[in-house]
């Protein structure tokens, strides 16, 4: 016999049925919730097709007051709630009714139900985009990763891209690998990006995706991505070649050079030591052993004013004219006695018996007419039988006017500075130079 009775001992009658291997006890009325039944199939209650009688078994159980689609929208309602909180809530609420959180747990159970209560859960708190960015070039971004669940996470991958919005194609940057993040930590690095080189150049966001491989079961996986709140630029890099003139002595001239290819590198510039001596700045443009690109910055740092090289500069038809087309020659001056940025007339220097003389083809264009006579009278400075210059004898000086008028208007850049050991000012003129003119 298969008897149901409640907590009472009342009897409750039922409807017994049996398909396949179903056996079916359905109460002829409904069952009260929050009341305690007890079911008992007495021995010999049921026999199989074989003539085996069933054993003496019984249970007990409490009807649920809640439907089984209420209690699945009350699972996700308190999973999500502990997503949030990372807590279980005090209570599950259904319109005017409320079933604590323990009873809740145990009606779960019957559908063998459990909410997670240990979270994962990572998000990108801050990503710091620089402004300025060179195609092929690497760049620093500051970015912080927080796990805000309320358990430890094993290790997961940082992605990183540039987007031009949200809504755009990710263009890959580069990764970085978390070993490992407590509940509640935040993990906090300046991670080194490589811009590619065939980007297009323009103002993009920079995207940090945490766990981007999934090794991570969070409880929200749609809160990975992170942004930076400003865009960087990425433009075409531009390489920079460096020259010296013999300044001081070898070795100081080759250390300033290192130096400040150095610190050019430091912000993501490319640039060369191209060598020290007293004709590197013409070495560096010669036409037959031309090979720096067409974008370049040559940078030439000279010692000594000299108008016989900025006439050359000058010049239609010379190397440095050649040169110049698409790139930029960028001349600077230190530790000179003459301040090139005042200099009304920039003589001849002492040395230069290679310039052709005032009056003769690719001759300097002036001279100081110190008689007033309106004629260059270079003296016994000229020995007009063997052509041969003699600076330091000349009666009249010739040369250049205005020598910084001169520059700017053949398309040359140029810096007087006097401190030689000034390193990062140079930098930052060069780093000027190259990015933001």
């Amino acid at each position: 016999m298969i008897t149901l009775k409640n907590s009472a001992g009342t009897l409750i009658k039922t409807k017994n049925s049996i398909s396949g291997k179903i056996l079916s006890i359905t109460p002829t009325s409904q069952l009260a919730t929050d009341v305690k039944y007890n079911l008992i199939m007495n021995a010999g209650s049921v026999q199989d097709l074989s003539g085996h009688n069933n054993s003496y078994y019984s249970t007990c159980f409490t009807v649920s007051p809640i439907t089984l689609a209420q209690i699945k929208d009350g699972f996700s309602r308190a999973q999500t709630f502990v997503n949030i909180n990372l807590r279980l809530p005090n209570y599950v609420s259904y319109d005017t009714k409320t079933i604590g959180i323990t009873e809740f747990q145990k009606i779960l159970a019957t559908q063998g139900l459990k909410i997670n209560t240990k979270i994962q859960d990572l998000i990108v708190t801050n990503v710091t985009a620089p402004i300025k960015g060179f195609k092929g070039n690497t760049i620093i971004v500051s970015n912080t990763i927080k796990n805000r669940g309320n358990t430890a996470t094993n290790g997961f991958w940082v992605s990183y891209y540039l987007k031009l919005s949200s809504n755009n194609i990710n263009n890959y940057i580069g990764h970085r690998y978390i070993s490992s993040l407590a509940a509640g930590a935040s993990n906090s690095q300046n991670t080194q990006l490589t811009i590619p080189v065939n980007i297009t150049s323009s103002n993009y966001y920079i995207m940090a995706y945490v766990d981007s491989t999934n090794l991570v079961n969070e409880s929200n996986e749609t809160n990975n991505y992170g942004y930076s709140p400003t865009k960087i630029q990425i433009i075409d890099y531009t390489p920079i070649y460096i020259t010296s003139d013999n300044i001081d002595y070898s070795s100081k001239d080759i250390v300033r050079i290192n130096n400040i290819v150095a610190g050019l590198k430091a912000m993501g510039l490319y640039a060369v030591n191209y060598g020290v001596g007293s004709n590197k700045h013409s070495d560096i443009v010669w036409s037959p052993t031309m090979v720096i690109p067409a974008n370049a910055l040559i940078v030439n740092i000279y010692g000594g004013v000299c108008a016989g090289t900025i006439w050359e500069m000058c010049q239609n038809g010379t190397n440095f004219k050649k040169a110049l087309g698409s790139r930029k020659i960028f001349s600077i001056w230190i530790n000179t006695p003459v301040n090139i940025t005042n200099t009304i007339f920039l003589q001849r220097s002492h040395d230069d018996n290679f310039t052709a003389l005032y009056g003769t083809p690719l001759g300097f264009p002036n001279f100081l007419d110190t008689n007033g006579d309106g004629k260059f009278e270079p003296g016994v400075g000229y020995n007009s039988t063997t052509k041969m210059i003699y600076p330091n004898n000349f009666t009249e000086e010739d040369g250049i006017s205005n020598p910084t008028l001169l520059l700017t208007a053949n398309g040359y850049d140029y810096l007087y500075h006097q401190d030689e050991n000034d390193v990062t000012y140079l930098i930052n003129a060069i780093y000027h130079e190259a990015v933001l003119m």
